[in-house]
């Protein structure tokens, strides 16, 4: 087996030790409306199931949140997810529910990061916001 490989599995048993995540992706359509909202999300293909770990936003000095706090791009309600590299959160209409039953976010701007060793991707942190209404939710 390869370093990615055994990385990957390893780091795929501690993320089944964490917290219950669903992950959805949506796709809207404008339909025709009286309303301000034109824009109508469903859901695109199956819900996916796994386990992440999710940790608060820190403050502390030596990695990159302070900065991603300090110029506003996340904020200290804000939570980081860690998951496995099978799990799609590229594109802007997913949907992550946390938990057992879910509480609902969204992926922050610009928050996912993947994580490689040589040429396989070995796990993904995203910084993810409760959805508190609207039509996400």
């Amino acid at each position: 087996m390869t370093t990615s490989t055994l990385l990957r599995n390893g780091l795929n048993r501690l993320f089944q030790e964490g917290r219950t995540t669903s992950v959805v992706v949506l796709t809207g359509s404008v339909v025709d409306t009286d309303y301000d909202d034109a824009m109508t999300w469903a859901q695109s293909g199956n819900t996916i199931w796994s386990s992440g770990l999710v940790f608060p936003v820190s403050n502390k000095q030596g990695s990159s949140e302070p900065i991603l706090l300090e110029q506003g791009k996340i904020l200290m309600s804000d939570k980081k997810l860690y998951v496995g590299s099978e799990i799609p959160l590229s594109g802007d209409n997913i949907k992550i529910g946390i938990g057992s039953p879910p509480i609902q976010h969204s992926i922050i701007p610009d928050g996912v990061y993947k994580y490689t060793v040589g040429d396989g991707l070995i796990y993904q942190k995203c910084f993810i916001r409760e959805i508190t209404g609207g039509s996400l939710y």
